[in-house]
């Protein structure tokens, strides 16, 4: 019997930020003789829930071309009328981390026969070879050039101690990189198993003979509430980070990338961006740094060569969702080419008129306004990125509010979550909270209100699988305090500052006008006291004389 937590426990990948949660809603399907029985059918699924977990394992996977390796999770409820399946599939990890490569320094006579194109890096390399259907065997990546090649067959593999060139050399003995390209996207995992809603599998046999139908599939993700699996690109092969004991230090309980990556992220010691690993028969140097990737030329020699090592930056690309195969229907800016779209979010991330961006092709173009399914459109090469803000946010609950600004649909839960933080400004118009509905047989819908759902005075509904969401206490302060520096500045315009000018000029001019006016007249009512009061101290003295 297939069991998962043993699959699991021999498969950690390194380095997978993305997973989609769906929710199997299966509706029971059993003789009518046996609807009596249902209670004993019920207990016999729960005695058996690991066959039962098996069993659907099985039934998911040959249904799409998704690897068992994928599947990291598989919960289980059960209701009166049905059986609720929360499997969690995990996005294709990149090529480079699946295929472990091997540093060989190669003859010309294996760059003679292999066949050729031209990649960035290796990961690029290995996601070119994956489209094509030749038989690769071996694939080749000669960073001092570019060169990316494969051979179909490991004896036409040459090596060269004395004279060859340094290559990464990656080896598939089972003809499995076009196989790897088969797999489905984690865009696409949802929508083609929404199109086997209503097929049925068989779960027990013999006495209790079950079987039951996918009645719907629903996107339950749970939206990210952290950055400790931020994920990192490699920006320099062959090389190692030089330890300064300043701005670059040594990790020497490193075991792993993971490892390595973990104390980059984590390190109390520097403010570490950028960290190189290396691998040397078994043999693991770590070393984390401070220096951003355009410090690196300004600073001496702070890179050593060799050709076991590779030199990785943390990436701000983490910041961003992403929407696969769209594009905006009207360009946004003009297109700037990109060698990754690493380097594109980190353009976006340093501008403060970036609300989006787009990488196609290897071009990317920044966006003033955020992605909606109206404006975009499919394009199988391009990709949207939008800021998570959805971290700012915790449920209210199940019960939505019933009046609505604005409706939205095909969007996750980041992009409904940015659409009411970019529109939270004002007291009155702005958005309080959102309607959150994921996609099941319906696509999702994102609600915008004026309203709070704690409000006593907001009109509400149960919400079913929907969810409303707020601001937390803290981002509320934030945002306010944001809206205050907003109308200070607001307050202070040009206009403005003229019109406080001219009332303090004739305040003042006001003031010198009337001032000696005031003084005279109280001169004189001094005076008059003073002379009032003499002549009656004078009259009293002579009284009483």
């Amino acid at each position: 019997m297939l069991s998962l937590y043993v699959i699991n426990d021999h498969f950690k990948p390194s380095i997978i930020k993305y997973n989609i949660c769906l929710q199997y809603r299966l509706n029971r399907q059993t003789p009518d003789s046996l609807d009596r029985k249902y209670n004993a059918c019920i207990r016999h699924a729960e005695d058996r829930v690991y066959l039962l977990r098996g069993k659907f394992l099985m039934f998911l996977l040959a249904l799409e071309p998704v690897s068992v390796l994928r599947i990291a999770d598989i919960q289980y409820s059960f209701t009166d009328t049905k059986v609720e399946m929360e499997v969690t599939f995990l996005d294709l990890p990149h090529l480079e981390y699946i295929f472990n490569s091997k540093t060989m320094s190669l003859s010309e006579e294996t760059f003679a026969e292999m066949m050729k194109t031209k990649a960035n890096n290796g990961d690029e390399c290995l996601e070119k070879l994956s489209k094509y259907k030749n038989i690769i065997k071996v694939a080749i990546y000669r960073p001092s050039d570019g060169v990316c090649g494969s051979l179909n067959s490991r004896t036409l593999l040459k090596e060269d101690a004395k004279h060859g060139q340094p290559c990464s050399v990656y080896f598939f003995p089972l003809n499995n990189l076009q196989r790897i390209k088969q797999e489905l996207t984690l865009d696409q995992v949802h929508g083609a198993y929404l199109q086997k809603v209503g097929m049925k599998f068989q779960a027990f046999n013999g006495k209790f003979d079950t079987q039951f139908e996918i009645i719907d599939v629903i996107d339950v993700t749970k939206k990210e509430t952290g950055s400790n699996d931020d994920i990192t690109y490699q920006i320099r092969q062959n090389a190692k980070l030089k330890i300064d004991d300043q701005f670059t230090l040594a990790v020497p309980d490193a075991k792993t990338f993971a490892d390595c990556y973990r104390n980059c992220h984590d390190s109390a010691q520097v403010s570490c961006t950028t960290f190189s690993f290396c691998s040397t028969d078994g043999k693991i140097d770590c070393r984390v740094s401070s220096l951003q990737v355009s410090e690196m030329a300004s600073r001496g020699e702070p890179i050593e060569n060799d050709p076991k090592c590779g030199i990785y930056s943390m990436s701000v690309l983490d910041n961003y969702s992403r929407k696969s195969n769209r594009k905006f229907k009207t360009q946004q800016s003009t297109a700037i080419e990109q060698d990754s779209v690493h380097s594109c979010a980190k353009a976006c991330h340093t501008s403060s008129e970036c609300k989006s961006f787009q990488y196609c092709y290897g071009y990317c173009s920044f966006g003033d306004s955020l992605y909606t399914d109206e404006a975009t459109e499919y394009d199988e090469e391009c990709m949207i990125y939008t800021p998570k803000v959805s971290e700012r946010y915790q449920k209210t609950g199940n019960k939505i509010v019933s009046d609505v600004m604005m409706t939205e649909t095909k969007l996750t839960l980041d992009q409904c979550a940015s659409f009411c933080y970019e529109l939270s400004d004002g007291d009155e118009m702005g958005c309080k909270s959102f309607n959150y509905c994921p996609k099941s047989r319906t696509e999702s819908s994102c609600s915008l209100t004026h309203f709070s759902v704690k409000s006593p005075y907001t009109n509400t509904t149960d919400g079913g699988h929907c969810s409303n969401y707020e601001l937390k206490v803290e981002s509320n302060g934030k945002k306010s305090a944001e809206r205050g520096s907003n109308k200070v500045v607001k307050g202070t315009s040009k206009l403005a500052a003229f019109g406080i000018i001219m009332m303090f000029v004739f305040v003042g001019a006001l003031l010198g006008f009337m001032a000696p006016f005031a003084y005279s007249k109280i001169k004189r009512m001094h005076d008059a006291s003073k002379v009032n009061y003499d002549f009656t101290w004078k009259r009293q003295n002579e009284q009483q004389l």
